[in-house]
């Protein structure tokens, strides 16, 4: 038999520390305190080896004092207390070696929180808010099994089934007369399912599985009243799980446990039940977040160097995965592809200092153990890169374009890099070692330079304003690759060099070309309210140049070796085209403009079928015609297409352009 027991005391202050600012549009937050006190005993009784009874029992009392209630709001300043009893049983049977069949029933109560009942912001306290009591039952097996495919293996098994009824379950609602919320209890909420996991292990070898599944939720405002969807206004629109949750973590440990590789990948589902859609309220605090069903795929490792020196590193998200996270509290999209390294040492000294340091006394030591350098050898590499390209914008004939960046150039780039490298060293007796390397680096080095709109079209400046632009390049280091010669000297485990040699940069630029959208209104001048893609284009170049670099390596043993280098590299210029480039976001239009008048004398006009018309005088308006230069669109009229004659009058002018034919017909 075994008992755990004990007490606690729990005390809440909130408020301002020099006085709330009066006269604001925001109402004051909150200002109030809260005292709880906690009495608790846990007990675990074994009558045989094959049964284990467990019980507990808890006392939990609190008051609450608002200081802030009746000064703005609509209910009296109060004080508030209450106390609740939680007690659990369960129980646990073992009839067989590693089978474990276990079940437990807990009736807990969760009394009101300082933010629940106290009113500040937008909140009105509620006098009858009152606990929340939950009864949950559980049960389920565990299966532990030794020697299942060999004699130092381990298999895991759980599986649980969960019924989780929460009385008074505590809830918001929005109160419409005083555009304001309010914290009230339902009369429960339910949520019902089952969990799973899994657990296997050999050597350095570990999987770690784990499935939930959620069969029903629900919520009750009244008894009878229930729906399968959280509650308008309520907090628990967003901590609403998805029906399906996995998880799937693999691990392997090299080198006499001295390196682990691990990965991770997890699925999150649709969420199991919708949410109400509020008719009023405040929208930004009680909306649904959504999201769409997603898996995320993580890697960690870690790697002993020495007993005082570890690193661990690992890259969340490793296939950069746009998405939602589930029960978000706002549309924040998740983090993308993120490298994370740590380093963990020992400082001091392995002589009459920490027996385990991060730099024992004969890493640098001629003296100590010694590293022959000399044979081939292969690896591979992670970094960080930086880089620089500077140029000029030109058109075919040489002449400056792109005024809006002074027709230069001048970007950077910078990511993490990635590599594999092979070579050969040669040890002198001196402990001078000679080499010959090459290596072929890549990773996501970009930049994208743009070119913002130029012109006098009445909509140019509400097109600079959101952002549109006339074209926009990016500038990407694809791979690249060098050959090198090293020259180093060896110290003990730890070689010393400098390389230099020659590089080769691939590197892409993609130019992309904007248009305005369609425009039939000849005031605008073929510049509508909007940009579309129009096309893009790539050129890809070889750049030549140098590399120079150093760097420092250190044997681990057993043939392998960690370093640690820079190099830089320098490469020569080249000329990327882009022949359909075009300057502006112009469409093909036509305007017209009045000149003049010109007096027309009456008429006879004879139709050909025997009837005659006479027109009165009249005026003739003479207009000059425009059209834009080229745009590969084409016209839709032009001068020879034909005119009906307009009875009783004739025309008096007609304009033709890349919209049509325009006639005006007077008296």
């Amino acid at each position: 038999m075994s008992a755990d027991y004990g007490a606690s005391y729990l005390r809440e202050d909130a408020g301002p520390v020099d006085g709330w600012v009066t006269g604001g549009a925001i109402p004051p937050g909150r200002e109030g305190s809260r005292r709880e006190v906690s009495l608790f005993g846990q007990l675990s009784y074994e009558p045989v080896s094959w049964l284990r009874l467990d019980g507990g029992l808890r006392y939990q009392s609190y008051d609450l004092d608002d200081k802030q209630t009746g000064t703005t709001y609509h209910t009296e300043i109060f004080s508030r207390s209450e106390d609740a009893v939680s007690f659990s049983l369960g129980g646990a049977l073992m009839p067989l070696d590693g089978l474990q069949i276990f079940g437990s029933y807990k009736q807990a109560a969760r009394l009101p929180s300082l933010m629940e009942a106290t009113t500040g912001f937008f909140m009105i306290a509620n006098p009858d808010l009152h606990k929340e009591e939950a009864r949950n039952w559980e049960a389920g097996v565990n299966y532990l099994h030794n020697g299942l495919l060999g004699s130092d293996d381990q298999l895991g098994l759980k599986l649980t089934g969960f019924d989780n009824d929460i009385n008074g379950y505590i809830s918001r609602r929005y109160i419409s007369q005083y555009f304001a919320m309010q914290m009230f209890n339902i009369d429960r909420a339910k949520f019902r399912g089952l969990e799973g996991s899994l657990s296997y292990s050999k050597g350095g070898f570990k999987l770690d599985a784990g499935a939930t599944y959620y069969d029903h939720v629900e919520f009750c405002r009244t008894a009878g009243n229930c729906v399968e969807s959280s509650l308008a206004s309520d907090y628990g629109t967003n901590y609403i799980p998805p029906r399906w949750a996995a998880n799937l973590s693999v691990s392997q440990t090299f080198f006499d446990d001295r390196a682990m590789l691990g990965a991770r990948a997890t699925y999150m589902g649709k969420r199991i039940v919708g949410a109400e859609v509020p008719h009023s309220g405040y929208m930004p605090l009680i909306t649904a977040v959504t999201w769409q069903p997603y898996v995320v795929v993580d890697m960690t490792g870690s790697f002993r160097v020495s007993d005082g020196l570890s690193i661990d590193w690992s890259v969340d998200n490793i296939t950069d995965r746009y998405y939602n996270e589930a029960m978000s509290l706002a549309y924040v999209p998740a983090p993308g592809r993120t490298f994370r390294i740590g380093f963990t040492g020992t400082f001091g000294s392995g002589e009459g200092g920490t027996a385990h340091a991060m730099w024992p006394a004969k890493w640098f030591a001629s003296d100590g153990e010694t590293t022959d350098w000399t044979g081939p050898y292969v690896g591979g590499s992670i970094g960080y890169g930086v880089g620089k390209t500077r140029g000029g914008v030109t058109d075919l004939a040489g002449t400056p374009t792109d005024l809006v960046n002074n027709s230069r150039i001048d970007q950077t780039m910078r990511n993490f890099i990635g590599g594999l490298h092979a070579g050969y060293n040669y040890q002198l007796p001196s402990n001078v070692v000679l080499g010959i390397e090459a290596d072929i680096s890549s990773g996501d080095l970009a930049s994208t330079s743009s070119v913002g709109l130029t012109g006098d079209q009445q909509n140019i400046p509400y097109l600079q304003s959101n952002g549109a632009l006339e074209s926009d390049t990016e500038y990407k280091w694809d791979r690249m690759l060098t050959l090198r010669g090293r020259l180093g000297y060896a110290v003990g485990q730890t070689l010393f060099y400098g390389t230099a040699g020659l590089a080769w940069l691939t590197e892409t630029q993609t130019r992309n070309q904007y248009r305005s959208w369609p425009t039939n209104n000849e005031e605008q001048m073929g510049v509508g309210q909007a940009v579309e893609h129009l096309f893009f284009e790539k050129d890809r170049q070889q750049r030549a140049g140098a590399v120079f670099g150093t760097g420092m390596e250190r044997s681990l043993g057993r043939n392998w070796s960690m370093r640690v280098d820079y190099g830089y590299a320098r490469f020569d210029r080249k000329d990327f085209t882009f022949k359909d480039a075009r300057a502006g976001i112009v469409l093909d239009h036509g305007y017209y403009e009045v000149v003049g008048y010109q007096q027309v004398p009456a008429q006879i006009i004879d139709f050909g079928d025997g009837t005659f018309s006479k027109s009165l005088p009249m005026r003739r308006r003479s207009t000059n015609g425009a059209k834009s230069p080229d745009r590969r669109t084409s016209s839709t009229a032009d001068a020879t297409t034909p005119m009906p004659i307009c009875t009783p009058c004739v025309w008096a002018s007609a304009i033709v352009s890349e919209h049509g034919t325009r006639r005006t017909c007077y008296d």
